[in-house]
């Protein structure tokens, strides 16, 4: 068979290896069942190699080979090793990956001198207290059993690497902190959901592999280990902002954390935002949430008017007191499109309408529809729209129309919290759709989280700034968080959160517009309403040449409302990001850059437009059909 053919190869190589008075010796990868005894006249032996065979035990023999430094059983099908072993006091470095070891036996304690101990992708499930005695090791590897938790005794280790990932650890002991001499400490695919504050002293710790557990948040501590040079988080539920900050790398995450050490706040807060037609009493419900008092015929918000005010509601649930950030729109149809660039998540929407005039006058299914396009991600669950459709206008008893909730539900699914009706003048409805809101924003796993102190001194500044400035550069916002101690990597966060929130606009995805940081909301919808309204390109049907349009944004007659030349870019940039323009090419030799505005398309479409003009888009997915027609309804002057 082909086994004893083994066991005689290994025969022949062991009296091969005993003539020659040999000190290494490989039977490696034979499909070896069984060592020959003979492997014990070998005694000059210091490495052997029995790797990659099948064997499920080792001869007694073995103990005469005292002389051994290196000893290699990888890969192999031992299911325990002998008390023999004893013998091999002068072992530095025995390898038993990959074998089906349930326990050490206590005679490891002899093996005072390894270095290194591998026994990864085992079946071991608790290491005995002899393990102690390895003062020397340098290298221990469990990666790959079935261990629940650590022994104390690991407190008399000093080696400087070890791997215990792919285990089932649900915490680490304290005592973790006496391997001051540990370098790498792999912890991969466990089941941590904390790590203690004692990790702080293995202060000569290198890399650090986290990945693969159930952290939220990293201890303070890890902020103090000067030497942490590579850490590994993937896969794990991280609150928010370190989320953010992984994406960034390595650093940012030191950075983060050792800037949280300093002192913290915590930020319950997040983004409302109202949207739906005009006149459907968006402003008016604002108003009735933060306890304005009501206000009669109250003027219409106009579509480029961007009015941002606050409200605190508490949770009756948790208690805890949420700010809201709430962003009010015009509604007017020329606009609406304008209103996806400050969609963020995560936040909460109120999709407001009008029962007297019905739910497809009021377009809920469209308004829902741009949320859901520009705010989710369904790889990013946790950042979702919140989105709660409210009826206003009249009381309870009288007769309304009503929405096909179902409907809304089965496209939507559970970006729809729910559906209300208030009134806001008679304020019937309204606590309870405070409630409603405070308990959504309560469960957004982003509020509450906890920030560095310098968030405040940013923040501050920030507001002070937009009082001169309504955009400044990003290399101005870091030079503004600078000055108050805050670095690079956590200004990028902050920039981050501060978007979310509401409290400015940064594109940091975008390779154009992530230079540019806008303070003023209405500055930018400003911009694009000169367009929208210039009657010169409503009647070119919304096709404009780039010319014009730096003509409508640096008109001397604007006054403080002009926008410098370097801008333009960026706002066609930003239109074209959100649908609103599409640069085209004019059949003409010579054509000036053009853009069509989709919002000034005519909606019918005449005949025979294919004949007079065939359109080349530059930009993907465009409206080709409804670009093409408006050259034969009107044809763009210069």
């Amino acid at each position: 068979m082909a086994r004893d053919d083994a066991y005689r190869k290994a025969e022949r190589r062991i009296a091969q290896a005993q003539r020659e008075g040999a000190t290494t010796l490989a039977l490696s990868g034979m499909e070896l069942t069984e060592v020959p005894e003979s492997i014990g006249l070998l005694t000059r032996l210091t490495k052997l190699n029995l790797s990659g065979n099948q064997l499920i035990s080792i001869p007694e023999s073995i103990a005469l080979l005292n002389q051994l430094m290196v000893f290699d059983l990888s890969d192999n099908q031992l299911i325990s090793i002998p008390e023999s072993i004893v013998s091999l006091t002068k072992l530095t470095s025995l390898d038993l990956f990959s074998n089906r070891l349930k326990s050490l036996p206590e005679a490891i304690v002899s093996l005072t001198k390894l270095k290194m101990l591998n026994l990864s992708f085992n079946e071991l499930t608790s290491l005995p207290d002899s393990i102690e005695s390895l003062t020397k090791l340098k290298m221990l590897a469990l990666a790959s059993n079935k261990l629940t938790s650590l022994p104390e005794v690991i407190i008399f280790l000093t080696q400087k690497e070890l791997d215990l990932s792919d285990n089932r650890l649900t915490s680490l002991p304290e005592v973790i902190g006496s391997l001051t001499q540990l370098e790498e400490l792999n912890l991969s695919n466990n089941q941590l959901t904390s790590l203690p504050e004692a990790i702080g002293s293995l202060t000569q710790l290198k890399e650090l592999d986290l990945s693969n557990n159930q952290l939220t948040s990293l201890p303070e501590v890890i902020g103090s280990l000067a030497q942490l040079k590579w850490i590994e988080l993937y896969g794990n539920p991280l609150e928010p902002e370190l989320d953010a900050v992984y994406e960034q790398g390595d650093e940012a995450v030191f950075q983060f954390i050792r800037a949280k050490a300093e002192k913290s706040l915590v930020l319950n807060e997040v983004k409302l935002i109202l949207i739906g037609e005009g006149e459907v009493g968006k402003t008016s419900l604002l108003g009735a949430l933060r306890g304005d008092k009501w206000v009669e015929k109250r003027k219409t918000t106009h579509g480029v008017e961007v009015e941002i005010r606050s409200l605190l509601v508490t949770d009756q649930n948790s208690g805890t007191e949420i700010t809201f950030n709430g962003w009010d729109f015009g509604g007017q149809n020329i606009y609406r499109h304008t209103h996806q660039m400050f969609f963020t998540s995560p936040a909460i929407y109120l999709a407001v309408w009008n029962p007297r005039r019905g739910p497809e006058q009021c377009r809920v299914d469209e308004w829902i529809k741009m949320v859901k396009h520009r705010a989710y991600d369904e790889n990013r669950p946790d950042e979702k729209p919140h989105i709660l459709v409210v009826a206003t206008h009249g009381g309870p008893k009288e007769r309304l129309d009503h929405i096909d909730e179902q409907a809304l539900r089965e496209e939507f699914g559970n970006l729809i919290v729910g559906f209300y009706h208030v009134d806001s003048k008679t304020e019937f409805g309204l606590n309870a759709l405070k409630q409603v809101i405070a308990n959504t924003a309560a469960n957004i796993p982003q509020v509450g989280r906890s920030v560095p102190a310098s968030w405040k001194r940013v923040l501050d500044a920030i507001r002070q700034r937009s009082q001169t400035d309504a955009w400044i550069t990003y290399e101005q916002f870091q030079a503004l968080c600078a000055e108050q101690s805050v670095d690079l990597a956590l200004a990028k966060t902050y920039a981050a959160i501060l978007n979310e929130l509401g409290h400015l606009i940064h594109y940091s995805a975008d390779p154009i517009l992530k230079d540019t940081v806008i303070l003023k909301p209405e500055w930018l919808s400003k911009a694009i309403s000169f367009i929208l309204e210039d009657q010169k390109v409503n009647d070119q049907n919304g096709l404009v040449h780039h010319d014009h349009l730096s003509e409508l944004w640096n008109d001397p007659a604007r006054g403080p409302d002009r926008y410098p030349q370097h801008l333009h870019p960026v706002f066609l940039k930003l239109m074209e990001k959100f649908d609103l323009s599409y640069q085209i090419e004019l059949p003409e030799a010579g054509a000036p850059p053009t853009s069509l505005m989709a919002q000034l398309v005519p909606s019918r479409r005449p005949e025979g437009w294919e004949q007079d003009w065939v359109l080349n888009l530059t930009t993907p997915n465009a409206p080709t059909s409804a670009a093409c027609w408006t050259k034969k309804q009107a044809a763009p002057s210069s």
